[in-house]
């Protein structure tokens, strides 16, 4: 579940590229 930080943070990496943001987002699973 996210909160409005994390929501914050993800939006920021959807700038980087796929590759990274998939384990940004696994991280914070």
């Amino acid at each position: 579940m996210l909160n409005k930080h994390q929501n914050s943070e993800i939006k920021t990496t959807e700038k980087a590229p796929i590759e990274q943001n998939n384990s940004s987002i696994s991280n914070k699973d």
